[in-house]
This record gives structure tokens, C-alpha cells and sequence, in this order.
């Protein structure tokens, strides 16, 4: 990760704790399998957001740099988040 992206996401984490390496300790099992699913068809976790008291919302992007989803709590794909728009500077 460049060192642009690496302080942009350490000052918008604020006091918040890092997302621990082991997902289980953050994720839905519902999340996890979703995730285990999209990660064998080439999709990349780019990020998990943490939205302040909210369960935490894994960012995935395809192999192409084209899509990009979330899985929501229940482990649903949400490729109409909102949020690429805000993450087209990274491609």
C-alpha cells in the first residue's frame, strides 16, 4: 500500500482499533463464507470499513479493478453501496 493510502486510513481511524488480521474476530459467519466465495472467483477484501457503532462492512473489488461490493451483515452482496465513487482516486 502506498504511503499516501497508509496515512489516509491511520488518520481516518482516529481511536479506533486496527482490523485484527483473524476477520473471525470481527466478521459475520455469514460474511465469512461470502467472502471465502467472491476470494475464489478473484475478488480481493480492499478494506473493512468500521462505521461507529455499526457491525463492520468488508470492501471487496473484482480482479479487473472494475466492480467492487460489500457484504452486508447477513452475508448478501451489495454492489449498489455508494461507495466506489469515493475510492475511483486509488485506480
Amino acid at each position: 500500500m502506498s504511503a499516501y493510502l497508509t496515512n489516509f486510513f491511520n488518520e481516518r481511524r482516529k481511536n479506533n482499533d486496527p482490523v485484527p488480521a483473524d476477520l473471525e474476530q470481527v466478521l459475520t459467519e455469514a460474511q465469512l463464507t461470502t467472502l471465502a466465495r467472491l476470494e475464489s472467483m478473484d475478488w480481493f477484501l480492499l478494506f473493512v470499513r468500521r462505521p461507529s457503532k455499526q457491525s463492520p462492512v468488508p470492501f471487496l473489488i473484482d480482479s479487473e479493478l472494475r466492480s467492487t461490493a460489500v457484504i452486508e451483515d447477513d452475508g448478501s452482496l451489495n454492489r449498489d453501496h455508494g461507495l466506489s465513487d469515493r475510492w475511483d482516486f486509488i485506480f
